[in-house]
């Protein structure tokens, strides 16, 4: 069997998979103005309206550099950071607009301030979150000039993981995997690394599989108990952090990491589910 210290590392998700970028958005009319938008208003305005409508050229209001950050907050009362880079955002939002439209993703705003400091304004609102039922008090977008108008180059907001809506107005689980299975099809089967392939992904019940070949190797060379134990924390750490993972997570799946060796034979499967996120 092979040492544990030569195990091989397979490829987990392929990096077509997109992330949720947070809530999308929906601006609510703050009270009628006599005068005319100013420059950073019709920015904001232009911002949620690609939002509202799901529109992935929203990403273009973004720099490369932009710091896009999220609080989560635990229904245990634990706060989980998470940051991505604009360019990283950018790289993942084709695939994430349709599931956020399927979830009825839209959040609308109210009390929208701006206070301006040199070449920056910072637009300060509070959100609501139509999709789980919450208000986010916290929000807020930088603009910076950057000499071809204004771009965002930091944004905050706070997301509850768990939904404060009743069940009935949550959508449907299984619609929701549908959709997910439906965007990534079309890009399989798929080499995630120079050793592993992901052949389809299935849906059972409430449980999201994703079935992986290793091609380079044989169940009978594997070192099965090692093989365990350097993917079970890594498969975990994955699911819970990598958006397009946690979305499916959130809204109650259960996701299955299911591997045949190059001969096609199954040797193991391992799931993560919303309990070990938290």
């Amino acid at each position: 069997m092979r040492p544990v210290n030569s195990i091989k590392i397979p490829g987990l998700i392929p990096t077509v998979t997109r992330v949720a970028i947070g809530c999308l958005i929906f601006c609510l009319a703050t009270g009628a103005h006599a005068t005319q938008e100013t420059k950073e208003e019709a920015f904001f305005n232009r911002f949620v309206e690609l939002e509202h409508n799901f529109d992935p050229a929203v990403a273009d209001l973004y720099t490369d550099e932009a710091r896009i950050r999220t609080l989560r907050l635990q229904p245990d009362g634990r706060r989980n950071p998470m940051e991505m880079s604009g360019r990283q955002m950018k790289g993942l939002i084709d695939k994430v607009m349709p599931l956020a439209e399927q979830r009825g993703d839209i959040s609308t705003y109210s009390d929208v301030r701006y206070s301006t400091e040199g070449n920056r304004v910072t637009i300060h609102a509070t959100r609501y979150s139509a999709a789980k039922c919450y208000t986010d008090p916290n929000y807020y977008i930088v603009i910076e000039d950057t000499g071809a108008g204004y771009r965002i180059v930091e944004e905050f907001a706070e997301s509850k993981v768990a939904s404060d809506c009743p069940p009935a107005d949550s959508p449907a689980l299984g619609e929701f995997l549908r959709l997910a299975k439906r965007n990534l099809d079309p890009q399989l089967p798929l080499m995630v690394d120079a050793d592993t392939r992901l052949d389809e992904v299935v849906i059972q019940n409430d449980t999201f599989q994703y079935s992986y070949t290793l091609v380079n190797d044989r169940a009978s060379e594997l070192n099965l108990d090692a093989f365990i134990e350097a993917m079970d924390p890594l498969l975990i750490a994955q699911s819970c952090t990598v958006p397009s993972l946690r979305i499916l997570v959130d809204q109650g799946a259960t996701l299955s990491f299911f591997y045949r060796d190059s001969g096609g034979e199954p040797f193991i499967e391992m799931t993560v589910s919303g309990e070990q996120c938290r």
